[in-house]
């Protein structure tokens, strides 16, 4: 506020000297130059990661807003904290939450990648379930060495593994596999969301390639939305407006 005021005060001397000339039509300054509106500077918001951050924030109130803002989630992973329309019709904004690692998940998904880096990915990016640690389990058993046939009906794929000429072990994936994603904020817990794990035989043998594909139509983010605003509405100090 005291930034605004000090170029308001500069632009009033300016406009003394003769430097510059402006126009009021409708209770709008405009210059007379160009005929732009002359637009009051914006705050310059700042990036936090968690909504507990945004909760010690409108709670906390260091830039004395006067509970002049509301709160909005815009998506799964972005929440903001603004003020309400200017008499310029613009809109302030103070805080921006934008939770951690969104993208890298977004970015594993829906493509084929090594034996290896999947099996990383679904452990550090997906709540620990029995159906997370059975699937790991299943494509845990194969092995470069070994001879691995892949058997599909477009529902489940029958993986047999072999050792020379004996069967080691035989094992269905069955789709779609209910997995708990660690796409959203920490502090909220999505439901388990269906999702396609493919294996692809590589012609020349050797490991195969995994992917793991969306299967609910982005209903996810519906749950994670509507979990995020349930958890500010708890924390927020009442009768701040609460967008979600």
């Amino acid at each position: 506020m005291i930034q605004n005021e000090a170029l308001q005060l500069a632009i009033e001397t300016a406009q003394a000297a003769g430097e510059i000339e402006t126009v009021e039509v409708d209770g709008r300054t405009y210059y007379r130059d160009n005929l732009k509106e002359f637009i009051e500077p914006k705050s310059d918001a700042f990036t936090v990661h968690t909504l507990d951050a945004v909760a010690k924030y409108c709670n906390a109130d260091p830039d004395s807003l006067s509970g002049n803002i509301m709160v909005r989630v815009v998506d799964p992973t972005k929440a903001t904290v603004c003020g309400y329309l200017r008499d310029d019709r613009q809109r302030e904004y103070f805080l921006n939450c934008n939770a951690y690692g969104a993208g890298n998940f977004e970015r594993n998904l829906n493509h084929y990648h090594g034996h290896i880096d999947m099996m990383i990915f679904l452990q550090t990016h997906f709540v620990k379930t029995e159906t997370l640690t059975r699937l790991l389990g299943q494509l845990g058993n194969i092995d470069d060495e070994e001879s691995i046939n892949i058997a599909d009906d477009g529902m489940t794929q029958e993986i047999t593994v072999k050792k020379g000429a004996a069967i080691r072990e035989t094992d269905n994936v069955q789709n779609p596999v209910l997995l708990i994603p660690r796409r959203s904020f920490p502090e909220i817990e999505l439901d388990p969301v269906p999702f396609i794990v493919r294996l692809e035989a590589r012609p020349a043998g050797g490991m195969p390639s995994i992917g793991i594909f969306e299967s609910d139509g982005g209903n996810w983010k519906v749950d994670a939305v509507n979990k995020a605003g349930a958890y500010l509405a708890d924390k927020l100090p009442d009768g701040m407006t609460l967008l979600f």
